[in-house]
């Protein structure tokens, strides 16, 4: 019988498996039945950051294109707001020419701790 491969979940650029881990934005838990938690900062940082990869942009784009302050886009992308507002979120994801539904229909958001 061959051994099974372990379930491993990207989350950024890490790959969790079923441990707890205590990243510098917060908190990412995992081990509860295969269900990862974060943060609806850090999910929404991650979900800018995998959009902007998607499609071919930087963060310079959201402040050109979007008319998003540069501080804004920094701390968004990098989870330094303790809140992010809709308002945000609507900007992001105009100008990534995506709708709100599109945004947050990411499994990231289907577990979310605040």
């Amino acid at each position: 019988m061959g051994k099974s491969k372990e379930e491993v979940f990207p989350i950024g650029n890490y790959f969790f498996n079923r441990i707890y881990y205590n990243s510098l934005q917060g908190t990412v838990a995992k081990g509860n039945g295969g269900v990862t938690t974060m943060k609806l900062t850090d999910a929404i940082g991650k979900r800018v950051e995998k959009l902007l990869n998607e499609k071919g942009v930087n963060q310079y784009f959201l402040f050109k294109n979007g008319g998003i302050p540069r501080s804004t886009v920094s701390q968004t992308l990098h989870a330094k707001k303790g809140k992010v507002t809709v308002d945000t979120v609507f900007q992001i994801a105009s100008t990534l020419d995506i709708s709100l539904k599109e945004f947050f229909d990411d499994p990231m958001f289907d577990d979310i701790e605040d």
